[in-house]
């Protein structure tokens, strides 16, 4: 019996073989749009959840908006989170993260492969001020 039903359902798709390939664009359409999204949603659940205390995590977004243009971004001032952590007591640690062309130049030295020196206060704002990371380093300052 279903051998009869798919070659029925097989003439037919030979029959009008224009409408069959419209509909097999539009499946295969909807399902790489599903997946693409599928994924994006997928990778902005998964922010900082190998953190121990990710549900205690939140990130600050600033809006700029310059010569008719609104900007998304996560920089924003160094001394806003030590404001906000004194202003409000719900906040216990604060941390203030710069993307890495913010830093001059620095290396890092194993056994007897060094570089450049590594700045102190770059070693005491990330060691002391953000306790809740999880990972440890093999060597180095973490």
């Amino acid at each position: 019996m279903i051998q009869n039903y798919l070659k029925i359902a097989w003439r037919q798709l030979l029959k009008d073989s224009q409408f069959t390939l419209l509909n097999l664009l539009g499946l295969s359409a909807g399902l790489t749009c599903m997946l693409l999204l599928w994924f994006w949603v997928n990778d902005e659940l998964s922010v900082d959840k190998f953190f121990e205390k990710d549900g205690q995590l939140y990130q600050l977004m600033e809006r700029r908006k310059t010569e008719g243009l609104s900007q998304i971004s996560d920089e924003s001032s160094g001394l806003l989170g030590e404001t906000l952590k004194n202003q409000m007591p719900e906040i216990e640690y604060a941390a203030a993260v710069a993307p890495p062309e913010w830093w001059g130049k620095f290396t890092l030295s194993t056994g007897n492969k060094t570089s450049n020196q590594l700045d102190n206060t770059l070693e005491k704002t990330i060691s002391t001020s953000f306790p809740l990371n999880c990972w440890r380093a093999k060597k180095g300052m973490f």
